[in-house]
């Protein structure tokens, strides 16, 4: 059994783990910064789903707050609600298409050991895992681009209640799918957090993982296409 052709079986196999994990990981979320969190000695954070939920918890003390809704519930019109509901559709079929594709690939690897493939089989083997990796690199790239102007029109970002004296995040706020708020130099916060960022949001261990999943697939190409030329 040649190491070579366990290689790219191991990474697959690696990515088709990578996805299934990251369905259970927010894609995106917001928090407060470490230096917030020791000026207030409190934490804030809200987590996105891959399944249009929104959980989000909120400590100060031995006060702990937490709330868990569909992100259908922060939206301020049926029309908004139908892009979300769109996006995560188009989301999840892409991933299934990755998944089914990185399924037939990994079984065909598998096959490839026992016998040496044909040349048409190698190549179909090939396509399969670069679409495969086409497909699950897209999927986190396209709730990015078209998740952001939707983030900044809910009617929250945060649905726990904060202090009135913290920095206030407004949905506004969100310009990009990676930003954070800074504390301004005239606030009553220590100096030594002043004009430092009080809010950081931005993509996931979810999207992350769905992410690396593709490159993982990337690389698995990369590896056949080299042993079947050998």
């Amino acid at each position: 059994m040649e190491v070579k052709k366990l290689i790219p079986i191991l990474m697959t196999l690696i990515a088709l783990l990578m996805v299934v994990i990251g369905f259970f990981f927010p894609w995106w979320s917001i928090k407060t910064t470490r230096e917030a969190e020791a000026a207030l000695n409190a934490t804030a954070r809200a987590d996105y789903g891959f399944f249009g939920t929104v959980s989000a918890n909120r400590k100060a003390g031995n006060e702990t707050q937490s709330v868990f809704l569909p992100i259908g519930n922060l939206t301020v019109s049926e029309g908004d609600t139908n892009a979300w509901n769109f996006i995560f559709n188009v989301f999840l079929g892409l991933v299934a298409g990755g998944m089914s594709l990185t399924i037939i690939s990994e079984a065909l690897l598998i096959f490839s050991i026992f016998r040496k493939p044909s040349h048409k089989f190698a190549l179909f083997t090939i396509i399969a895992l670069a679409v495969a990796a086409v497909l699950l690199l897209c999927a986190p790239f396209y709730v990015a681009a078209t998740s952001e102007p939707l983030l900044a029109k809910l009617s929250s970002v945060m649905p726990v209640e904060v202090p009135s004296r913290w920095v206030p995040i407004v949905p506004t706020d969100i310009g990009s799918f990676w930003g954070s708020k800074p504390i301004p130099k005239t606030s009553p916060f220590p100096s030594w957090i002043q004009g430092g960022n009080f809010w950081i949001w931005g993509a996931d261990l979810g999207w992350h993982l769905m992410f690396t999943s593709g490159l993982l697939l990337l690389a698995s190409v990369i590896l056949v296409r080299q042993t079947t030329q050998e």
